[in-house]
């Protein structure tokens, strides 16, 4: 998606995400994104806009909930991937703080970034496969095909 069709979902949560029973062949995912409303094209400044509800807020990547000045990349995506996989394996978000100023939004990815670094439920490769996806700079953030090769994956 990124690479071929040069698109960012901006919107990877638990609603945008469903699995399939079956996989049809090897090139194919069981799990697929669905919802493509607040879809961005791969360098475009048009940022989708921000959820009012703190349930799909809480995965929005530091640049768009900052709303910098900067094109869409697939970096935001990746962020979102990395807290829901922190979701899907904590069953927590023990980082849900007050979302009504800019402070309390940088505050949320600073300790979603500590909990994935220094949690002991997750093993090392877990640890190191999120901390290179929850990365404050979008431009430092790993991409999808590094992840791919991950020894996590």
């Amino acid at each position: 998606m990124h690479t071929n069709l040069k698109i960012a979902h901006c919107a990877v949560d638990l609603e945008h995400v469903v699995c399939n029973d079956e996989v049809p062949d090897k090139n194919s995912s069981r799990f697929k994104l669905v919802d493509f409303e607040n879809a961005r094209f791969i360098g475009s400044r048009q940022l989708p806009s921000i959820p009012t509800d703190s349930e799909t807020l809480v995965f929005y990547a530091p640049e768009l909930l900052l709303r910098e000045d900067k094109p869409v990349t697939s970096a935001s995506d990746i962020w979102m991937l990395g807290i829901l996989i922190m979701r899907l394996m904590s069953g927590n978000f023990s980082f849900i703080d007050s979302l009504s100023n800019a402070t309390d939004k940088i505050r949320i990815h600073e300790n979603a970034m500590n909990e994935a670094l220094n949690s002991d439920i997750f093993s090392y490769s877990l640890r190191d496969f999120l901390s290179s996806m929850l990365v404050s700079q979008p431009e430092q953030r790993a991409s999808a095909k590094q992840l791919i090769s991950h020894v996590w994956i």
